[in-house]
């Protein structure tokens, strides 16, 4: 098994590179590849990208792999996006009159008409006008820079496995609520009507709330009062977890 990593000199188009099977890796600066050969087709479909590959050490490009490189490249992201708030903001703050042309702008003289300060006061003000433009603008600017490095800062990658882990800690969280919920509403006012030309069961949970199927989840999931049995029932699972964070982390998903 060899690895391959692509050597560039100008700009290369990402999706003919994913054409060739490559992905980056942040680890290693550049697109690797595994394969078992290197052809003469391969060589020429490189060629044909003005590029230049190496056999590097072997690298086992799996799932974790690339999902690590995702989570580094939203690392990247966050970065960027962060560096670059604070550069407009530090840009907009920057952007501002001289003290002298401030204080005397401060004194709130009115315009002298056909006096020879009109000209230069009237420039002053578009001046100041056009700067206190220029500084909301790079103000908002630092904002979706803001937003954007939230998102990114949020952004997680996992496995297979992971998610699969992280679904069976939501369903424990969510049916340790459900069983908490149950034993509050034991007695509900309850009729049986026809839906769907099957009888089902109507529970009347409180006076705005009336839901169908008293036995399903989502019927109490959407009650009006769920919400503080997910917060009972995050306690006591973070009570008896072995990483209380790994909870927090699912309890972001019902927020």
């Amino acid at each position: 098994m060899k690895t391959l990593k692509l050597i560039w000199e100008t700009y290369v188009i990402r999706q003919e590179v994913s054409k060739l099977s490559f992905i980056y890796s942040y680890e290693e600066n550049g697109y690797i590849w595994n394969c078992n050969e290197i052809t003469e087709k391969l060589e020429n479909q490189i060629k044909d990208l003005w590029l230049y590959f190496e056999v590097i050490e072997p690298i086992e490009i799996n799932e974790e792999y690339i999902v690590k490189q995702k989570n580094l490249r939203a690392q990247n992201k966050y970065n960027k996006y962060i560096d670059r708030s604070c550069s407009t903001s530090q840009k907009a703050n920057n952007t501002k009159l001289s003290q002298q042309e401030s204080n005397f702008l401060s004194l709130a003289e009115p315009v002298k008409i056909w006096h020879h300060s009109e000209g230069k006061h009237r420039k002053l003000i578009e001046k100041s006008r056009k700067i206190m433009d220029k500084r909301v603008e790079l103000w908002n600017k630092a904002e979706e820079y803001d937003d954007k490095a939230e998102y990114w800062k949020n952004k997680k990658f996992l496995t297979t496995s992971e998610k699969e882990e992280k679904k069976q800690r939501a369903e424990s969280l969510e049916n340790k609520a459900l069983e908490l919920w149950r034993n509050d509403y034991k007695v509900w006012d309850e009729y049986t009507c026809w839906h769907a030309y099957k009888p089902m069961i109507i529970a009347k949970i409180n006076k705005n709330t009336v839901k169908v199927d008293s036995g399903s989840k989502w019927e109490i999931k959407y009650s009006k009062d769920f919400s503080e049995y997910m917060l009972k029932a995050k306690e006591i699972l973070l009570d008896t977890a072995q990483e209380a964070q790994d909870f927090d982390a699912v309890w972001e998903t019902f927020m």
